[in-house]
């Protein structure tokens, strides 16, 4: 194993092999949390479990994070301008978490580093969002559902989509949303495929937006 190979190795391992481990063990130990986020059954109706993390609490500390189920919760974190991505004030995470981020910085551009959407903050996060929204329309994603069911059946979660989609709470809902819904259903699965989206990609077909986003970004 070369350098660059032991590198990649540090960076995987402690950007998710470790992540994983803590949530399998949170998981084996019973918390609702951690299974929602790595447990397929879960996964595939999570709603009865909901009922189990609002019984706990309006917000629940699963070890890792607080959770909640309670949508005023959400909508009010998500609104309020004291709240933000986890990165914005590295000085404030755990010991561990920040030697972690010490020692795996570098390597490929990560989808869920800046200037990851998922990771900034306004101004930033507002003016990225601006220049890519017409490229992510209900019209533009829809014409793309063939491909990204097709990715979906070559990542064998095809089928998981399916009983997605036969949900109660999505019957009302277009493909275009289902599909949204579907990416936040399991841990690290919107990072995983915005990497295989992109891959999937030709060079010529990026819309106009996207492009202007990646110049910015590596400007």
């Amino acid at each position: 194993m070369g350098t660059a190979d032991a590198q990649q190795f540090v960076r995987w391992g402690l950007r998710h092999g470790l992540m994983r481990r803590f949530l399998v063990h949170r998981a084996r130990s019973g918390d609702i949390g951690a299974r929602l986020m790595i447990d397929p059954e879960l996964r595939d109706d999570p709603y009865p479990h909901y009922e189990q993390l609002r019984a706990q609490g309006r917000t629940v500390l699963t070890g890792l994070a607080l959770n909640s189920a309670d949508h005023a919760v959400c909508t009010a974190v998500l609104r309020s301008p004291d709240f933000g991505t986890g990165v914005r004030a590295p000085s404030e995470l755990p010991v561990p978490v920040r030697m972690a981020m010490r020692v795996a910085r570098g390597g490929p551009l990560n989808p869920g580093e800046p200037p990851s959407m998922l990771s900034v903050d306004p101004p930033d996060h507002t003016r990225y969002r601006k220049l890519v929204t017409r490229a992510f329309s209900a019209k533009a994603v829809a014409a793309l559902r063939g491909r990204v069911e097709a990715l979906l059946q070559a990542q064998d979660e095809l089928r998981s989509f399916r009983r997605f989609q036969r949900q109660p709470a999505q019957l009302a809902r277009d493909t275009h949303n289902q599909l949204k819904r579907f990416m936040g259903t399991r841990a690290g699965r919107k990072i995983r495929y915005g990497s295989l989206l992109v891959a999937a990609l030709a060079p010529d077909r990026v819309p106009l937006p996207l492009r202007r986003v990646l110049s910015h970004a590596v400007a």
